[in-house]
């Protein structure tokens, strides 16, 4: 698309953002909400130059109004965007389906867009604060909460309505619907929750309950009626330990730990080089992690142990294998183990915690390093996952107001005898 031609006009919003309008060459009255002067004078000069216009108003998002007539028409062409422009994982594209079927589209699916208002959008945040769990692996894993007092949390419902509101902006940025209906909408906000997270006594509890085979029991009917508890011991226990201190000890994801292979592996520097992952949702390795970006951390003895003993595979095989029953059941593991439950990702913020703080450390590391070893983009995302619930030794070690001033009587008397 390009503009008629060399005509426009600029406008500044109350919101501090440039509103572009021009008409392209079909004689089509066009806009375009800009954020940054740099944008608007970009638009301006391919207007101006009368270049394509792609960049701005992408061809698959320039469709005629009259095409999507309800929110669940907008939310077709929503997630079309997202996978064929955007190229979102899958995923993640997974996600987007999910809530929209189970939460959003209930709602919104028939309502028409010319009609949207904000008293929308806060009915589906009222009927959310009541809504259950509508997985099956939820309601199966936690049968007995899900049954009486169990709601989506507040971090999940934040979610699900920001999803919303990014729909609605999507159509609205792209002259599908003339007005923004949710931009008043402020989000409910999500209260700080304790994350639990193994103490060094935990780990080695854990970890020496693996070595010596995971023996755990269960109840057990025999053919005859009789209930006993029968034992059992933790398949392929010594892999499991393995991969658990790993991850305690690198921080990796999960999803990391099953894309390594040797060639990220090097002896002589000692160090791991990060940058391919399994995905477990899509079943597949991927050529990337997390954020798409690569890092690199130090092997520790008990990590370069491990992986000493895999020096004898092809550089290109995968080490370690995580899509197993028995890890994405860990929180299991850990019940029988005796300690604390937690899920795998919390091996993760265990590991963080610990070197932030210095624990089994002769002293902790500095914070940007901690990011750097997290492979986080900002140090907010660190501090997720950064705790420390022990308040020994801060308000503690201030001083009473009778030592504050035996210490100032102090220091005047030394003036004094300096000055004698």
């Amino acid at each position: 698309m390009r503009s008629r031609n060399s005509n426009y006009d600029v406008s500044k919003t109350v919101n501090g953002t440039f509103k572009v309008r021009f008409y392209d060459e079909e004689g089509k009255r066009r806009r375009k909400n800009v954020k940054t002067a740099t944008d608007r004078d970009n638009l301006i000069r391919a207007i101006k130059r009368r270049e394509s216009l792609e960049r701005w108003f992408p061809t698959s998002a320039v469709l005629p109004k009259r095409a999507l007539h309800t929110f669940g028409d907008l939310s077709n062409e929503f997630l079309k965007h997202r996978k064929d422009v955007k190229e979102i994982s899958v995923s993640c594209l997974c996600n987007y389906e999910t809530q929209l079927r189970q939460h959003i589209l209930p709602i919104f699916q028939n309502i028409k867009l010319d009609v949207l208002h904000l008293n929308d959008i806060e009915k589906l945040a009222s009927k959310l604060k009541i809504t259950r769990p509508k997985t099956k692996s939820y309601s199966a894993v936690r049968k007995e909460l899900f049954a009486h007092d169990e709601f989506l949390s507040a971090g999940y419902r934040r979610e699900i309505l920001t999803l919303a509101c990014v729909i609605v902006k999507f159509g609205f940025e792209r002259d599908l619907i003339d007005r923004h209906p949710f931009k008043a909408f402020k989000m409910p906000g999500v209260g700080d929750r304790p994350f639990d997270y193994w103490r060094p006594e935990e780990e080695d509890r854990f970890l020496d309950w693996l070595e010596a085979g995971g023996e755990y029991y269960l109840p057990h009917t025999h053919r005859s009626g009789e209930r006993y508890d029968r034992r059992w011991t933790v398949w392929n226990h010594h892999l499991v330990y393995e991969i658990v201190l790993t991850a305690l000890k690198t921080g990796m994801r999960k999803g990391e730990i099953g894309g390594l292979t040797m060639d990220d592996v090097s002896f002589n520097d000692n160090i791991i080089t990060i940058r391919s992952s399994y995905c477990e949702k899509e079943n597949r390795y991927k050529n990337t992690t997390k954020n798409g970006s690569f890092r690199r951390i130090e092997m520790n003895p008990d990590v370069r142990d491990i992986l000493m003993n895999y020096r004898h595979l092809p550089g290109n095989r995968r080490i370690f294998k995580v899509n197993t029953h028995t890890l994405k059941k860990f929180s299991k593991l850990t019940r029988y183990a005796g300690v604390r439950e937690i899920h795998f990702h919390a091996l993760r913020h265990t590991f963080l915690t610990n070197i932030a703080n210095g624990f089994g450390m002769d002293e902790p590391v500095h914070i940007l390093k901690v990011k750097d070893l997290a492979g986080h983009s900002n140090l907010e995302t660190t501090m997720l996952y950064v705790h420390n619930d022990g308040i020994k030794d801060t308000n503690s070690r201030m001083w009473s107001r009778s030592e504050r001033k035996s210490r100032r009587i102090k220091l005047v008397r030394e003036e004094d005898a300096k000055e004698a």
